[in-house]
């Protein structure tokens, strides 16, 4: 990995969306494919292999939703997380809100975004 690199995880439960994500990542020379989850149990699972990452967390998944993935992270170095949903910004519930970190609606995620995060975040 080249340091310009930003090594982006994905978890949501919707397939179609991690994998219109790792095709985004794969042809964008500034970012790497650090990994998948498709629900918050075996996102925390594989996180914890992984050290460094931007974390795309679903705010709306079965079993685990993105805020109570966030708060089992509890901050750890290196990672960071960011909530995704469709919502816009003022539709935003509550317990999003309150995770205090970052969220982008999904049609606005691209590569520049996500380097920006990454640099931000770390």
């Amino acid at each position: 990995m080249t340091p310009e690199q930003a090594p982006v995880f994905v978890v949501d439960d919707q397939s179609s969306f991690r994998r219109a994500m790792a095709s985004l990542v794969e042809l964008s020379p500034g970012l790497r494919w650090a990994g998948e989850a498709g629900n918050g149990p075996d996102a925390l699972a594989a996180l914890s292999a992984i050290e460094d990452a931007v974390v795309l967390v679903d705010v709306n998944m079965p079993w685990m939703g993105g805020p109570a993935v966030v708060a089992a992270l509890g901050g750890r170095r290196g990672l960071v997380p960011v909530l995704v949903s469709t919502y816009e910004a003022d539709e935003l519930p509550s317990e999003v809100r309150a995770t205090g970190v970052p969220y982008v609606s999904k049609d606005r995620l691209n590569p520049q975004l996500l380097q920006q995060l990454y640099a931000d975040g770390r």
